[in-house]
C-alpha cells in the first residue's frame, strides 16, 4: 500500500458554484472522501491554500516547494491539486526548485468542479494516483490520460477535457486500457543529489513582438529596471530590424545588465536565432535563445536563475545547461 500526500491549493477541481461564480470552497474533508472512492491507499490531505490559480505566483510556489521538501521522505509520492490556468507555470517552477527529487510529484486538476457529475476531476485525480504508484521520479502533470514532464506542459484548450499538451517532447506516459504505459526514454536521468531552492521574487516582463511595434516600450523597460525580459519573436527567430531599432534596444538592455531571453511565438519545434540576420544580431549583442523551451518554462527558469545571479554571462551559461530536461533529453 502506498502512502500519498495530497496538497490542496484550490482551483476549479475544488470549486462550487456560487452567486459570485465558481469559488474554490471544497477542502480537506471533501477530498478525503473522494480519494477513498479512488483507492484504498493511505492518503494524507493538507490544504495549503484555497485560491484561483490566476493568483498563483512566486510566494505561493515557495510555500508549495517548502512543504514538498519537508514531506518527500515520508511518502511514496505527492499529488498537488492545482487550478489549470497557471498549472504549467507551477509545474515548471517546481521542476527547477525540486531538482533530482526521488519521488513522483504530480500536479492535477480539472476543467469542471469535482463535485459536478460530468467532472473530469475524478479521472484526473485517479490518474495522478496511478502516476505516484508507478514510482517515476520528477515533477509531472497528470491530465486526460496523459502524463507530461513539468517543463514541457502547456495549457492549449480553454474548455476541452484534453486541456494540456506536451510541447516538443514525448509524453512521459499514457493511460491505455486502465494501465499506465511509461515511456522510460523520456525520463531525465541524473545521478546528482536532490537540491532544493526557493525562488526569489524578481521583476520579469514577457513581451510579444508585433508588426510595427512601438519600441518606446524598451525605454520604459530600461527606466523601470526590470530584472529580466523574455521576448516572443517571430517564427524560427525573426526580429524587426530594417525599419525598427528593436535589435539596438535589446543591445542597450543587455549593456545595462538586463538579461534578454528570446523564444518563438510558434508553439511547436525549436527556435534558432542564428539563421536570420536580425536574430544573429541579437545573439551577438548578448541575447539568449531558449531552443525548444516553452514560455512557461523560460519564465520559471529565469525566475530561478535570477535567484542565483544577475550576471549576464552566468545567466547565459545557466540557460545553455540542461538541469531538469527542459532542453530535451
Amino acid at each position: 500500500m502506498s502512502r500519498i500526500l495530497v496538497l490542496l491549493t484550490g482551483g476549479t477541481i475544488a470549486c462550487e458554484k456560487t452567486s459570485s461564480g465558481l469559488v474554490p470552497s471544497n477542502g480537506k474533508e471533501y477530498f478525503k472522501n473522494l480519494l477513498k472512492e479512488i483507492s484504498d491507499d493511505d492518503f494524507d490531505v493538507k490544504e495549503l491554500m484555497s485560491i484561483d490559480s490566476s493568483d498563483m505566483g512566486c510566494d505561493k510556489w515557495n510555500i508549495i516547494g517548502n512543504e514538498i521538501c519537508r514531506s518527500k521522505d515520508k511518502y511514496t509520492g505527492i499529488i498537488l491539486c492545482h487550478g489549470t490556468d497557471t498549472m504549467a507555470y507551477t509545474a515548471s517552477a517546481l521542476s527547477f526548485m525540486l531538482q533530482n527529487i526521488n519521488i513522483p510529484v504530480v500536479l492535477t486538476g480539472s476543467q469542471r468542479p469535482a463535485c459536478e457529475k460530468d467532472s473530469d476531476g475524478y479521472s484526473n485525480l485517479s490518474l495522478a494516483v496511478k502516476t505516484v504508484k508507478s514510482g517515476i521520479r520528477g515533477v509531472f502533470v497528470a491530465f486526460y490520460d496523459k502524463i507530461i514532464s513539468g517543463t514541457h506542459c502547456v495549457k492549449t484548450h480553454t474548455l476541452s477535457d484534453n486541456a494540456f499538451e506536451s510541447i516538443n517532447y514525448p509524453y512521459t506516459a499514457v493511460l491505455q486500457n486502465g494501465k499506465l504505459e511509461i515511456n522510460y526514454n523520456s525520463l531525465f536521468n541524473t545521478s546528482s543529489a536532490f537540491e532544493y531552492s526557493n525562488i526569489a521574487d524578481s521583476r520579469i516582463l514577457l513581451l510579444k513582438l508585433t508588426p510595427d511595434m512601438d519600441t518606446g516600450i524598451f525605454e520604459y523597460i530600461l527606466k523601470s529596471r526590470f530584472d529580466g525580459i523574455i521576448i516572443e519573436c517571430f517564427g524560427l527567430g525573426g526580429i524587426s530590424f530594417k525599419f525598427s531599432n528593436t535589435v539596438k534596444c535589446i543591445e542597450e538592455l543587455i549593456k545595462n545588465n538586463i538579461p534578454v531571453i528570446l523564444l518563438s511565438q510558434c508553439l511547436y519545434e525549436k527556435s534558432d536565432f542564428s539563421v536570420y540576420e536580425s536574430g544573429l544580431l541579437a545573439l551577438n549583442a548578448g541575447a539568449v535563445e531558449s531552443g525548444i523551451m516553452t514560455t512557461e518554462s523560460v519564465y520559471a527558469k529565469l525566475k530561478w536563475v535570477l535567484t542565483k545571479t544577475h550576471d549576464i554571462k552566468t545567466i547565459k551559461n545557466y540557460f545553455n545547461t540542461n538541469f531538469v530536461g527542459e532542453l530535451g533529453n
